[in-house]
């Protein structure tokens, strides 16, 4: 949350190692939420860079209780052109003993907002539900990603009018 907030280009290098999304807050998890009304979850068109997908990880810390992202691009921003550059990105599903049925939801990111996300040598993994979901108007790129343990669930929209696949 704080090199987000202090990222003066909006990137976020990570070195070698293992890093963790989210602080303890009142027993639960606090999401990252770019470009939501408090800078300090996040500045819009948050980019997070590391040294490859073997070296540097980037790890859900916290499960939010009842359910929640870990990383949620806020649809009250535009985002410009958001890059996730060489990471895994991991949910810990293991770790979490994650159960469907608790109603909890364990995504990756929702994307929202206007911008151009591109995803370039990431691997995503440990995901219960979705690793991205897309719920802006904006186009995805992914170059030479990776998906591993993604668990991919059908959708129904809340007005009943769409079912869908997501991953």
């Amino acid at each position: 949350h704080k090199a987000s907030a202090a990222a003066a280009n909006n990137t976020v290098y990570l070195p070698e190692g293992e890093w963790f999304i989210g602080s303890p807050e009142e027993g639960r998890g606090r999401p990252l939420l770019p470009g939501g009304s408090d800078v300090q979850q996040g500045v819009a068109g948050l980019s997070l860079e590391g040294e490859g997908p073997e070296k540097t990880v980037l790890s859900l810390g916290f499960l939010k209780s009842g359910g929640g992202n870990s990383i949620e691009y806020s649809g009250d921003a535009t985002h410009d052109d958001v890059t996730w550059r060489n990471l895994t990105y991991d949910g810990r599903l293991d770790d979490f003993s994650f159960d469907a049925s608790s109603g909890t939801v364990h995504w990756g990111l929702r994307l929202k907002g206007d911008g151009e996300y591109t995803f370039e040598n990431v691997r995503f993994r440990n995901w219960a539900g979705n690793a991205i979901w897309n719920k802006s108007d904006s186009d995805l790129t992914f170059d030479h990603c990776t998906w591993e343990n993604i668990g991919i669930k059908n959708l129904n929209d809340h007005d009943g009018e769409s079912v869908g696949h997501g991953i």
